[in-house]
């Protein structure tokens, strides 16, 4: 395969733009450079709904546990080489990520960084700072980026604090290059081929312990180095992190990256007790947001198998319920059962029964993962679910009770046994489970339609009101929230 001058190639417009010596995004799906970059990102109101919830919880859960929470944003090339954009494509600041880093040092104390400025200081170096077919920064540009997280958290750390994780000097890792498509580079006619640092870490001490993925190329990935005198940390990463893998790995003695998009795991967070946690997002991701509670733990959305013929088989059944093939879906995990039988399988069987609205089979399935590991309350709260569906009110409490007890911290657990509790009439039961599920995620309006629902049938008609205009308030555009309201005011009156 052969290089070309930019100048020379012909692109897909959807895709890609031309710039001065490099390629940039255009569009893609949920972004658009133009609507994105092409004018200044002015308010945040966005960030108190999508990411300021989350955030907030997670800062909590991690003063819970003596943790530093720090935020990474990763600009875009658009940020850090402006002159070489296209006539067409523009940047203007301040930009989103600008915007957003300010706002959660300003307004939610959450160290946040944002290392635009200092990644166009470093471009008058040897090497890119970007690549130039690629929508990622390059290996020297991640150090850039881990350097600054590194300092940050030694600055945040008390003097003498007993474990900070390790810098890498620039001596310790050299870079080598080969030439290679990247993630814009393939989309052009004739493909374009540029350099890629490739970094080499000398005297590298960390080794992958665990390797989990799924369908989705989500995956949760962990190395270690035997070091005690090393942090613990946990990453919430997008492609970005990618590039800054083989540095953070010898700063702390274990680290556990989470790849799964907007995803974020207390469940997770809990169980590793980290010394640090860090949120990577790429800026062109932010208008994603960020969500915390979830049917699934990462137990379930990237399961681990001892066998990597069960977990191919897993995967290909998701992908299959993925794209609504739920007969081929459902053969699939029938199969990997018959050769495995382990309770992964049985649950991926029946989150795919339910989504065939084939109850009975899948509360079948779901009792069968439930015998195989007792300790999930994910394999609970959908045996619940499925429960329900059958109107099987008793049982379905009681599986909602087990998801409740063993994750006393997750709203869903909450939210459904107080929803099956107001089914019966257990006015009080419902009362108290939808408060604590209410508090635990508070932007959630259907947990409020539940309270309001549940008050009006034990005659408390003003608390009924007030908690369906808390959900109304939530979502003012859902029109079952706003009638909720006024039917309420109407009886009132």
């Amino acid at each position: 395969m052969l290089d070309f001058a930019i100048a020379e190639l012909q692109g897909q417009v959807q895709k890609v733009a031309f710039g001065l010596d490099r390629l940039y995004l255009e569009k893609a799906a949920e972004f658009d450079a133009t609507s994105y970059y092409g004018q200044p990102c002015r308010e945040s109101d966005f960030f108190a709904r999508q990411w300021d919830p989350a955030l907030l919880r997670i800062a909590r859960q991690c003063r819970e546990i003596d943790a530093r929470l720090i935020v990474l944003v990763a600009p875009d090339a658009h940020c850090v080489y402006p002159e070489a954009l296209p006539d067409h494509l523009s940047y203007r600041t301040p930009s989103i990520g600008e915007v957003f880093a300010a706002h959660l040092r300003d307004d939610l104390g959450i160290e946040a960084l944002y290392p635009r400025d200092l990644l166009r200081a470093a471009r008058g170096g040897p090497v890119d700072i970007y690549q130039r077919n690629d929508t990622h920064w390059s290996a020297y540009a991640a150090y850039v980026a881990c350097r600054l997280v590194i300092d940050r958290l030694c600055a945040l750390w008390p003097k003498g604090h007993a474990r900070k994780p390790r810098l890498l000097d620039a001596t310790d890792v050299a870079y080598g290059s080969r030439r290679m498509l990247g993630d814009l580079g393939w989309s052009t006619e004739p493909p374009f081929v540029a350099e890629k640092l490739l970094p080499h870490v000398r005297s590298q001490r960390a080794h992958a312990v665990e390797d989990r993925s799924n369908e989705l190329r989500q995956s949760i990935t962990a190395y270690e180095i035997d070091d005690a005198n090393l942090p613990r940390c946990v990453i919430l990463r997008d492609s970005f992190a990618t590039s800054m893998s083989p540095f953070l790995n010898e700063s702390f003695s274990r680290i556990v990256y989470v790849g799964t998009g907007r995803r974020a795991f207390p469940e997770l967070i809990k169980s590793e007790r980290p010394d640090v946690v860090i949120i990577e997002r790429g800026e062109r991701t932010l208008a994603a947001g960020l969500i915390d509670w979830d049917f699934l733990s990462d137990r379930e959305v990237v399961p681990s198998f001892a066998d990597s013929g069960a977990e191919k088989l897993n995967n290909e059944a998701l992908a299959l319920l993925a794209e609504g093939r739920l007969d081929d879906a459902a053969c699939c995990a029938r199969r990997a059962i018959e050769t495995y039988d382990l309770p992964d399988l049985h649950f991926t069987l029946g989150r795919i029964l339910i989504a065939a609205q084939a109850f009975e089979e899948a509360e079948t399935a779901l009792q069968a993962a439930v015998r195989g590991d007792r300790g999930r309350y994910a394999f609970y709260l959908q045996l619940g679910i499925a429960q329900l569906n059958l109107l099987q009110y008793a049982e379905s409490l009681a599986s909602f009770g087990h998801a409740v007890v063993l994750a006393p911290e997750h709203p869903l657990g909450f939210e459904h046994f107080g929803y099956v509790s107001m089914l019966i009439g257990d006015c009080v039961g419902a009362e108290i489970a939808l408060a604590r599920a209410a508090e635990l995620w508070p932007e959630r309006p259907a947990i409020q339609l539940w309270r309001s629902i549940a008050f009006e049938k034990a005659g408390k008609f003003d608390q009924a009101l007030a908690a369906a205009r808390k959900a109304a308030a939530i979502e003012s555009g859902q029109a079952v929230f706003v009638d909720r309201v006024t039917a309420l005011e109407s009886q009132l009156v």
